[in-house]
């Protein structure tokens, strides 16, 4: 019996995000897209189940997006703190959470506790200030396949809150 130890490559051109993936949408994702904001289409809002820490579960909303092609982009943003849902309210003039689908917010970096985080901008779209740059979501590569649905660890907000 030996105790070898087993190692294999890792693809040189892989992202170091990659080495841990999640199924929420990330500040990495749009710095590796050289953007720092991204005005998205909400194609649904649902409530999903996530872990924050282990063996602890509770739910949680996140919305998705369409991407370019119309299609659901694989991670959705995972609405974690207060400020974001009314930043959603106000950007879409929404009451209810049907009303959602369809409706465009803007996505930006920020910084919360020296981390990058995600955030959504209170004003709406139509607004001359986020009308002036309009990058979308671009369809996920490969490396940006979520994985297999399940209770992920996943604090509810930054790396600490969950983005």
């Amino acid at each position: 019996m030996t105790n070898e130890i087993k190692t294999r490559q890792i693809q040189p051109d892989r992202t170091i995000g990659s080495l841990f993936p999640t199924r929420f949408l990330k500040p990495a994702q749009l710095i590796a897209w050289k953007v720092t904001s991204l005005i998205v289409t909400i194609s649904r809002v649902v409530e999903e189940e996530v872990q924050p820490k282990p063996g602890q579960t509770e739910w949680k909303t996140v919305i998705y997006f369409k991407t370019k092609n119309g299609s659901e982009y694989p991670k959705g943003y995972l609405l974690s703190a207060k400020t974001d849902s009314e930043s959603l309210a106000s950007a879409t003039k929404a009451e209810l959470i049907q009303d959602l689908p369809g409706k465009q917010i803007k996505i930006h970096l920020a910084e919360y506790r020296g981390k990058s985080v995600l955030r959504i901008d209170a004003r709406p779209v139509t607004s001359p200030a986020i009308a002036e740059t309009r990058p979308e979501l671009p369809e996920p590569t490969a490396e940006e396949e979520p994985p297999e649905p399940e209770v992920i660890t996943d604090s509810p907000q930054g790396e600490e809150y969950g983005f």
